[in-house]
C-alpha cells in the first residue's frame, strides 16, 4: 500500500508547467471532516452568500429562481453541445483503435 497522496510536476515544451495532485477521497473527506467538526466546536461559521432562511417569499424565491435558471440556460446549452462533441470525438478514437 502505498501514500494516500501524488504530486506530479511535468515541464511542458513551452516553457510552462503542468502540476497535478491526486489524493484519496478518505484523506479528504477525512481531513474536510476534521475541519467542519473543529470549525463547529469553535462556532465557527462560513457564508456561502446565500440569502438566510425565509428571507424572501416563497413567490419572490422562485421569481428569482426562475430568472437566474433563464440567465443560466445558454452557458448550460453549450456545455451540452461540447459534451456532445466530445462523447462524439471519444466514439470515433475508439472506433479507430486497433481490436486486440
Amino acid at each position: 500500500m502505498g501514500p494516500s497522496w501524488h504530486l506530479g510536476v511535468l515541464p511542458l515544451t513551452d516553457g510552462s508547467t503542468a502540476v497535478s495532485l491526486v489524493a484519496s477521497h478518505y484523506l479528504i473527506d477525512g481531513i474536510g471532516f476534521a475541519v467542519a467538526l473543529d470549525d463547529a466546536l469553535l462556532g465557527n461559521t462560513r457564508d456561502l452568500g446565500y440569502p438566510p432562511p425565509r428571507s424572501r417569499t416563497r413567490l419572490r424565491a422562485v421569481v428569482q429562481d426562475a430568472r437566474q435558471t433563464a440567465r443560466d440556460a445558454p452557458e448550460v446549452a453549450r456545455a451540452l453541445v461540447e459534451a456532445a462533441k466530445l462523447v462524439r470525438r471519444r466514439r470515433r478514437d475508439i472506433a479507430r483503435l486497433p481490436a486486440s
